[in-house]
């Protein structure tokens, strides 16, 4: 198996090159940091010449500073592993000077090598054209430009690929060093020639080696270090200086400029996107217009969703005699898996909105904004590309935090992730605004007229994401005090997003959505029709037979602990199943009210919803639960850690029980307390 190694800094586009060639589908961003992990795939059309990409995540030097990184550079210098092949470069040509750094070193690598230009659209944008060339002779390896988006170069790039069309300029020691650096790597290098002249060097910026870097290794590089630093020399500058100088004479030899540098229209953009007051208005702006939407694109095709179940509902009903089987069916099947799938489309709006923000570049500016609240609160401004993959899902959040370089920055931002509003809980979130906010309620602005529902969606969301930076605050200034690491982020150009790869990317979201409505919550669907409708005994009224089911026994025991919140034993229920996944809760309350889609005109959520609202207390006549259950229903499920998933990550990236249990004990907490102080304000409020 020839094993090839796509290479590059962040956002390079090294990803969509990678999803070219072999036809896979991992996540695109528009932003820094995206790959953690190493990807791999046969190159398309050439799996029988057993041709292996592999798609590292993005470096900007071979001296690794995140998690992320090691991973990359510990896999090109065959730590654990033997190297690869073959190396495919891939340069922004826009950004040529910086890229150049690390391909430098991979040069002085000694594995055949081949650059890939991209970006060269964005380049040409600024009056920049790249000799390909020219760049060839002055690296001493072939280059090639390519559009992967668009297809341009690929065909090309592949015969190279197939051909092995690489070359190698073997240097012994960097030749733009100073006297004294050079003899230094060249001294290290002739008492301990297993290692190269560039590991060396990349060993000597770092105050400590390399954890991998052990024995005699590690002494030579300190002792490097030292006598340099003897010289008045820090190698931690002095290496990168020494290298930048003879990157600005390729630089300069091989870029072309076409035309004068004008202001291009992202900075235009950025005079209002990034402005010091204007910017936070317009990022609230369009996170509202977000929330918006989901209450009115998606409303139509929930609608069809909803018939049809109603309609499968009716054919059960009409096809099976009445029985166990029927009941199953009907509430048990249909009325649990489709009180989840009915909220498909408000996933499908959000993901593909948040799709279009990132692939255009507007999200990265997002980051920019709220890293002055981050570097506040003890957080890094690459906390902000995790914590919002967890809009999507907390677990690829927990893992996107491996680009972050401190550990405790990335332990502090695991730990807060769960408190970023997920998608599973949008079907929880619909369902009891529906119930409790009637669809009348309207905030007027002047002209606008905003929807009370989708203003409550957005102000959880921004409660989700207040409590979490409290929550950073309190564990930077106690049991995680330290000062927090300086913050670059490389803002990419604004750009037109592509739909068709937006589109697939969500659908392949809402695909594992659907999986999981189809397997975990059919199960527990299932458990809970059976627990909430057995033991069978007559002669009880319906509120003793509910309370002698084996689910009332159950929900009697939580009872007491959330009396408090305005709750009973069947919320009780609905809160125990959400602790597998916190959009069973829907599926939950839908097996334990029994409800049919079939014989309810409603929207299966908001059928549920209407049950809740409908149940009177036997005993004083009462609405059961009233406005302020509503309330603190909303508020535990903003910030209680209910998703078994993000416990089974957070523990492997941890690598222990300590985290993830006091992580789940403490939102517990959290959340109960909170609800129960929103409820006694919206009740004294409404008195």
């Amino acid at each position: 198996m020839t094993r090839i190694a796509l290479v590059g800094n962040p956002n390079a586009g090294k990803t969509t090159l990678f999803n070219a060639l072999t036809g896979l589908r991992h996540k695109v961003g528009n932003y820094p940091g995206v790959t953690v992990d190493i990807n791999s795939g046969a190159l398309r059309g050439a799996e029988n010449t057993g041709i292996e990409i592999i798609d590292l995540p993005g470096v900007y030097s071979l001296t690794p500073q995140s998690p992320d990184e090691d991973v990359a550079v510990t896999f090109l210098f065959g730590i654990n592993e033997a190297q690869p092949d073959f190396i495919v470069n891939v340069v922004d040509a826009s950004n040529l000077e910086r890229n150049l750094f690390l391909s430098t070193q991979l040069v002085e690598l000694g594995i055949p090598m081949l650059v890939v230009l991209t970006m060269t659209d964005a380049a040409a944008r600024r009056g920049l054209r790249v000799d390909e060339n020219r760049l060839a002779t002055e690296l001493g390896v072939p280059v090639v430009s390519t559009d992967a988006p668009k297809g341009a170069g690929l065909s090309v790039l592949v015969r190279r690929l197939q051909e092995h069309g690489f070359g190698i300029n073997i240097s012994p020691v960097y030749a733009g060093y100073s006297p004294e650096i050079t003899s230094t790597v060249s001294e290290i290098c002739a008492l301990s020639p297993d290692i190269s002249p560039v590991l060396i060097s990349t060993q000597l910026v770092r105050e400590a080696p390399s954890k991998w870097l052990t024995g005699m290794d590690a002494e030579l590089i300190e002792s490097g270090r030292a006598k340099l630093c003897s010289l008045d020399i820090d190698p931690s500058t002095a290496i990168a200086d020494d290298r930048y100088i003879g990157i600005g004479r390729i630089s300069a030899r091989s870029v072309i400029r076409t035309t004068a540098s004008v202001s291009s229209i992202s900075e235009r953009i950025d005079q209002v996107a990034l402005h010091k007051v204007g910017g936070y208005f317009v990022f609230l702006a369009i996170i509202t217009l977000v929330f918006q939407a989901i209450f009115t694109w998606a409303q139509v095709p929930a609608e069809w969703i909803k018939t049809g179940i109603d309609s499968l509902g009716e054919i059960t009903r009409a096809s099976l005699p009445a029985g166990e089987l029927r009941d199953l069916l009907i509430a048990g099947v249909i009325g649990g898996v489709g009180n989840t799938l009915v909220f498909l489309p408000q996933i499908l709006t959000l993901l593909f909105l948040l799709g279009l923000l990132e692939d255009s570049g507007y999200l990265a500016r997002g980051a920019f904004l709220l890293d002055r609240f981050m570097y506040r609160v003890g957080l890094h401004g690459k906390s902000f590309i995790p914590m919002l993959s967890s809009f999507a899902c907390a677990v690829p959040g927990i893992m996107a935090t491996r680009t972050i370089e401190s550990g405790r920055e990335r332990l502090v931002t695991m730990f807060v992730i769960p408190l970023i509003p997920c998608t599973a809980r949008i079907p929880v979130y619909t369902m009891l605004i529906a119930a409790f906010i009637p669809a009348t309620a309207k905030l007027n602005i002047g002209i606008l007229a905003i929807d009370g529902r989708a203003l409550c969606m957005v102000t959880l969301f921004i409660m989700g994401i207040a409590m979490s930076f409290t929550v950073a605050a309190v564990l930077s200034r106690t049991a995680m005090k330290a000062a927090p690491s300086t913050f670059m982020l490389e803002l990419p150009a604004y750009k037109i997003p592509r739909i068709s790869r937006i589109v697939r990317e969500s659908i392949d979201q809402a695909w594992l959505f659907i999986q999981r409505a189809g397997t975990m919550i059919l199960a527990i669907s299932i458990a809970l029709w059976f627990l909430s409708s057995h033991p069978k005994v007559q002669g009880k009224s319906p509120k003793e037979y509910e309370r002698s089911t084996y689910a009332g026994r159950v929900g009697a025991l939580v009872e007491p602990v959330l009396k408090p919140l305005g709750m009973d034993w069947k919320i009780g229920i609905g809160l125990l199943a959400s602790v597998a996944a916190r959009e069973v809760f829907v599926a939950a309350m839908g097996a334990i009210y029994n409800v049919d889609a079939s014989e309810d005109d409603n929207h299966l959520g908001v059928a549920v919803g209407a049950r809740m609202r409908a149940q009177v207390d036997p005993v004083t006549g009462k609405p059961a639960y009233d406005i302020g259950t509503g309330a603190a229903l909303l508020a535990f499920f903003a910030f209680a850690q209910q998703c078994m998933s993000t416990f089974a990550v957070m523990r492997r990236e941890t690598n222990g029980w300590k985290w993830p249990v006091l992580q789940s004990v403490t939102y517990l907490a959290i959340a109960w307390v909170v609800a129960f102080l929103v409820r006694t304000v919206v009740l004294a409020v409404n008195t």
